[in-house]
């Protein structure tokens, strides 16, 4: 894949400092291009539509309309573009908002590991996964227990509900694991894993995780 027909990307970043870091990051990847960076939300999303970009890096403390208004802005424009969330915050409600926004992934700025592999990012959120954080990934799964009903998971999904097995991989799904890391977690093969999120995709009516985490905040 060479550079201009790679992932295309845009950054979203209102820090000098911090913008100039994700372009030197991004700029790394061969298979990543970097399609602009804007310093607020109203100036990108005035140019969404014509540049289509698959992956945007979302700041949230953003001037005027903050990250998760433009989120949804975005999402409403261009449901498939992947919003990959940047922040310096973790607190349980903007990560809710940011996810009912549409948010696909959420990342802690002040983490340089996350920064520096933030094409890795990139890459999984195209796949239709959702890069997190481990510290926010721990809170979604909280936040996931406490709106989840306790009642035993019927064994029979003719209804469309969950098997057991099912709800069992969509809490790990919830907390931010891979699929290699959910087959390792329940000692099965990947491709087993791979048919659970299917049938869980299919009775959710969801299509990335990102849609299915923001489904399961919803309930």
């Amino acid at each position: 894949m060479t550079r201009t027909q790679g992932i295309q990307v845009v950054v979203v970043e209102d820090d000098p400092a911090q913008t100039e870091t994700y372009l030197e990051v991004l700029g790394r990847e061969p298979d990543i291009r970097v399609l602009g960076a804007y310093h607020s939300a109203i100036n990108f999303l005035a140019k969404a539509e014509s540049l289509l970009p698959q992956v945007v890096i979302m700041d949230l403390g953003l001037p005027g309309i903050d990250g998760i208004e433009a989120t949804w802005q975005l999402k409403k424009k261009l449901p498939n573009t992947r919003v990959i969330v940047m922040t310096i915050f973790d607190d349980a409600e903007r990560i809710t908002q940011a996810i009912m926004a549409g948010a696909d992934g959420y990342l802690i700025k002040s983490r340089d590991d996350e920064v520096q592999t933030l094409g890795e990012s990139v890459r999984n959120a195209l796949r239709g996964e959702s890069p997190m954080s481990g510290v926010v990934a721990r809170k979604v799964l909280e936040i996931f227990r406490e709106s989840s009903p306790r009642t035993p998971v019927p064994q029979d999904s003719g209804d469309g509900a969950l098997t057991r097995r099912e709800r069992e991989i969509l809490d790990f799904l919830v907390s931010g694991m891979t699929h290699k890391q959910v087959a390792e977690q329940l000692d099965i093969r990947p491709n087993t894993v791979r048919t659970h999120i299917q049938q869980i995709y299919k009775k959710l009516q969801v299509k990335t995780r990102g849609q299915l985490v923001n489904k399961v905040l919803r309930r």
